[in-house]
């Protein structure tokens, strides 16, 4: 994690409450006068400032009803990066299995469907083994036909070549290594070995295992993260939390640099040790 200077724009409504003194004019020639008002409309002449508008324009005077208006405020917070969960994937294995090559490092950028590691599994050798005897016998079934072939038969063929096709994708295998192994003539491609790939295009931001290393169901080898919207946890002071409103504009500020971002969720718990609320901005 990357410590960020956050600021967050907040709009807020209120009506400005701003003393505007009475301004009486008729040409640029006149004296423009402004009077304080006193108790019952009563005027006192030595409190009178009398001012031309050539005056007021040199000192930057503007005379206006009250009236209410959107007020913007600036708040300045810390926060950190963090993973968009729902632009980041995890590459876990569904059966047990030895890692038997690395294909990527950490940090590479990889593209989807793109090798990440190598496993090798018996039951993926037998899952591999099952799945060409159905195809070839399902090949054979189906060049015959239903004319030659009693029914019942070509049946069992189709469904125990879907079954077994099922069984090698719910293991790991994708359909282009399915593809690879029953058109190759040669049967050893039924050795156990299979890819894990990548998900989605992104970042290698994690990894956790070594060459040889037996890999259990669901252990997590590797994240992949997409970088191009990333997540910035900001921690604000619960009254002014309580102010801010999805979709708030604000801006992340990073060794001089600044980054457009707005305010995606609030989340009502506060922080154990901070005793803040966090504010969670998509950059």
């Amino acid at each position: 994690m990357m410590n960020f200077k956050i600021v967050i724009s907040l709009l807020l409504l209120g009506s400005a409450m701003i003393y505007a003194p009475l301004a009486t004019a008729t040409d640029d020639h006149n004296d423009t006068v402004l009077e304080d008002h006193k108790n019952d409309g009563e005027h006192d002449d030595a409190g009178v400032i009398k001012l031309t508008r050539e005056q007021m324009k040199i000192a930057g005077i503007i005379v206006k009803s009250l009236q209410l208006q959107t007020i913007q405020s600036v708040v300045k917070a810390p926060g950190e990066v963090a993973f968009n969960t729902y632009k980041t994937v995890a590459i876990t294995p569904r059966i047990t299995a030895q890692l038997v090559k690395r294909h990527v490092v950490l940090g590479e950028i990889v593209k989807k469907g793109q090798a990440i590691a190598t496993l090798s599994s018996v039951e993926m050798a037998e899952a591999q083994g099952d799945l060409l005897v159905a195809h070839q016998e399902w090949k054979r079934v189906k060049k015959l036909g239903k004319k030659i072939v009693a029914e019942r038969r070509y049946i069992e063929a189709q469904i125990k070549w879907e079954l077994t096709k099922a069984k090698a994708k719910a293991y790991g295998m994708t359909q282009g290594q399915i593809n690879q192994l029953v058109n190759n003539a040669n049967f050893s491609g039924a050795n156990g070995r299979f890819d894990l790939v990548a998900l989605i295009d992104g970042r290698v931001m994690k990894e956790n295992y070594i060459i040889g290393q037996q890999i259990e169901p669901g252990q997590e080898l590797n994240i992949i993260t997409d970088e191009s919207n990333l997540w910035v946890m900001a921690n604000i002071a619960p009254a002014i939390a309580n102010k801010i409103t999805v979709g708030n504009k604000a801006s992340i500020q990073w060794q001089g640099q600044y980054f457009p971002a707005s305010v995606s969720q609030i989340y009502h718990n506060l922080d154990e040790i901070t005793r803040t609320s966090r504010v969670r901005l998509s950059v």
